[in-house]
């Protein structure tokens, strides 16, 4: 049987990227209408104040969908796709085999938290370094400045690196969760280039996307939105720029999932060959104190951490 191509990969686990867009959406919904609730307690009296306890409930419940609901779609999809492309094929009960790893790595949303702000950290952290070393690599001004803006659009979508680091914890699911992530996370710095030069178009294509998306929904809903919170206009405008900002946040799920997919092959690959001794991780620790603290878990972890059935070697 054929190995399922990426654009097949992305139709048969599209149902994780439609579940992960739905997650901003939401969000927005939650903050227009703490906002309408807010505009209508203060009547006529709606001003910094009240944008400022408007903030705060956004932002807290944005925060508690994403980790209380959102994280299981996105690490679900992150386990589909890395079985997709480790085995060829996807299990004819992806959803039971994903839920099953997710479940496995991340018991509670507390312990994904954890995980994830450990490891997005010290992705920000690499990636400056990558891009001001790939800048230095450049003898010529012009191509140096090129590859810079190319690298800065690749760090405002990271979320696809940090995807490929959360898969890589469900391929080698018998190491325990820590080392892991330190493994994907060096893998990652010394092989940066292959594993993310086929993306650099897309990454371009969504930093265009998300300008034009935002300009466009927030000027299509700003009179629409002040007409509907009492005529205010303060309350309009930032209604708006919640608007365009959170369907920019949904489509950009699209885009990620499109990185993730194209990235995944060639990141696997270069995992499946590469062992790095502790000179190598020493200087990735010297890259990052926040890789240097995930190196420090991963010591202190036990080496005997089982497997699920069924768990990708």
């Amino acid at each position: 049987m054929e190995r399922l191509t990426n654009e097949e990969i992305s139709a048969k686990t599209m149902i994780y990227t439609i579940l992960k867009a739905a997650m901003p959406i939401a969000e927005l919904i939650v903050s227009l209408i703490a906002m309408g609730i807010i505009v209508k307690a203060s009547k006529d009296n709606f001003n910094i104040i009240g944008v400022l306890i408007w903030l705060a409930i956004t932002i807290g419940a944005s925060f508690l969908i994403d980790f209380l609901v959102g994280y299981k779609f996105r690490a679900a999809h992150a386990a589909a796709v890395m079985d997709a492309v480790s085995v060829g094929m996807l299990s004819d009960d992806m959803k039971s085999m994903a839920n099953e790893l997710v479940t496995f790595r991340f018991p509670s949303c507390n312990e994904y938290l954890g995980y994830r702000l450990k490891v997005t950290g010290a992705i920000s952290q690499l990636q400056k370094k990558l891009n001001t070393f790939a800048e230095n690599k450049m003898n010529k001004p012009v191509l140096g400045q090129l590859i810079t803006i190319a690298q800065v659009f690749i760090g405002m979508a990271l979320g696809f690196t940090y995807d490929l680091i959360l898969a890589y914890t469900f391929w080698r699911d018998g190491k325990p969760l820590y080392t892991s992530a330190a493994d994907a996370l060096a893998i990652y710095y010394y092989r940066w280039k292959s594993i993310v030069e086929n993306v650099i178009r897309l990454a371009i294509i969504l930093i265009i996307a998300m300008v034009v998306i935002f300009i466009t929904v927030g000027s299509l809903s700003a009179p629409v939105l002040t007409e509907s919170f009492n005529r205010n206009i303060l309350a309009g405008g930032f209604g708006a720029a919640a608007c365009g900002l959170y369907v920019c946040r949904a489509v950009m799920v699209f885009f990620e999932s499109t990185y993730m997919i194209r990235s995944m092959s060639p990141f696997l690959e270069e995992a499946k060959y590469m062992e790095l001794n502790d000179e190598e991780y020493g200087v990735v620790c010297r890259e990052s104190a926040k890789f240097k603290k995930i190196y420090a878990m991963a010591a202190s972890e036990p080496k005997n951490a089982p497997a699920p059935a069924g768990g990708m070697q």
